[in-house]
């Protein structure tokens, strides 16, 4: 390998360091326990007042097919990154890429893609049939992540449109995660990104009425007004004529439980909207006491 190739090579490794999902320096760990050998260490503990022995097994010793394999994923990071579908394409032919998207190497190079991705870069992952879910951090709470809603969430209306599009056509149910980017999407004011996932959700007038609802309220409970008025403004007041938990209305919620500095806004505009000050059917008698 000459100099420049060896430049060119870090460079990538550069990219695969800094936009990963994992920590950096997950990226080089051994990740296949068949490679740790069964030598053994004597570690002596103290517990109260006895000790017990224990055998743990040494620190496994480095693998080539591990770091080979983390090496193609940081390959495949930088090609996402740089938007180079060529070389993304020739990455995923001639490596075994099926644990990439799932496993824990290090990083998950799909999550890259479904925040910037260019559209030739997703089309080439959806062709090799990369994921809709993926594990997050490890040693976090994050859990599976679904990568429409990071997509949502990111706010690229272009990117997400791509994934939905190219997702859709490939086959399969989406409804799950599209649910959950619309949500994601609403909860922190995204809603032309809910505009878009709402265009390809084939769901019924009544499921697609329960999303509304359930991001209405959260709308409300975390005093967005932007979301609010995006959805009064279509679906109408019918919206807030419901309780969601312990039978409290929109109007309940923003009237008792609000920041002093939030409420006037919020109650004004769930009045503006025709929003029934009896909350549907429940007296605000308490709330307004």
């Amino acid at each position: 390998m000459s100099v420049q190739e060896q430049h060119t090579v870090i460079d990538k490794m550069v990219d695969a360091i800094i936009y990963i999902v994992h920590d950096p320096e997950d990226l080089y760990k051994i990740h296949s326990s068949r490679h740790v050998k069964p030598m053994a260490r004597l570690h002596y503990l103290a517990n109260s007042r006895f000790g017990e022995l224990f055998e743990s097994p040494a620190p496994p010793e480095p693998s080539q097919e591990s770091t080979e394999r983390s090496l193609d994923a940081a390959l495949i990071v930088s090609a996402i990154y740089r938007g180079d579908h060529v070389e993304l394409q020739a990455l995923l032919d001639r490596c075994d890429c099926s644990g990439l998207w799932d496993e824990n190497l290090g990083l998950v190079p799909v999550d890259l893609a479904y925040k910037q991705g260019t559209r030739e870069v997703i089309r080439t992952l959806v062709e090799h049939g990369c994921v809709t879910r993926y594990p997050g951090k490890p040693l976090s709470n994050s859990g599976i992540i679904k990568g429409l809603a990071v997509a949502a969430r990111r706010g690229n209306k272009e990117v997400l449109e791509t994934w939905v599009t190219l997702l859709s056509e490939r086959g399969g149910c989406l409804s799950s995660d599209l649910h959950e980017a619309m949500l994601g999407a609403l909860k922190i004011g995204k809603f032309e990104m809910a505009a878009v996932l709402d265009k390809n959700i084939d769901w019924t007038e009544s499921d697609m009425k329960l999303i509304w609802f359930e991001c209405f309220h959260r709308a409300v409970e975390n005093g967005m007004l932007d979301v609010l008025k995006w959805l009064l403004s279509r679906e109408g007041s019918s919206l807030a004529g419901h309780a969601r938990q312990w039978h409290k209305t929109p109007l309940f919620i923003a009237m008792k439980e609000y920041p002093v500095e939030k409420r006037l806004a919020v109650v004004g505009l769930l009045l503006n909207h025709g929003v029934d000050p009896d909350g549907g059917g429940r007296k605000l008698t308490y709330s307004t006491s």
